[in-house]
């Protein structure tokens, strides 16, 4: 069962959020789930959900450098949140196969989110 923790709003129904989850098989600790959900502007209880996989070594030192730009006092052991700040500067798809899709409904975006073992 992977342990998802928020990087984004404490409400992410409302405001949106981003759920990391240590890939604890694989990567040694460099590899990531990444769960995001957005609420959509133009429609009424809708949201995209956009999901992707991480490994931090495939992040070059110029990307990197990218993401993390004027960022006080980071924590370069907060793998999580440093994958948080790649994946907003960069989007779900430039590190692996990112799926997105648009959920309808508050309820069906629960069960999506709880079939990744994440409740909120």
């Amino acid at each position: 069962m992977l342990e998802y923790e928020n990087y984004g709003d404490l409400n992410p129904i409302e405001h949106g959020g981003i759920f990391i989850a240590v890939d604890k098989e694989y990567g040694q600790g460099n590899c990531f789930y990444v769960i995001e959900v957005n609420p959509l502007a133009d429609e009424e209880d809708s949201w995209l959900m956009e999901e992707s996989y991480i490994d931090l070594r495939d992040v070059s030192d110029q990307q990197m450098k990218d993401a993390l730009d004027g960022i006080e006092n980071l924590q370069y052991d907060d793998k999580k949140y440093i994958v948080s700040c790649v994946i907003s500067y960069f989007g779900h798809t430039t590190f692996s196969d990112g799926k997105e899709r648009i959920i309808k409904g508050e309820k069906k975006l629960l069960e999506e989110l709880k079939s990744h073992d994440l409740t909120i």
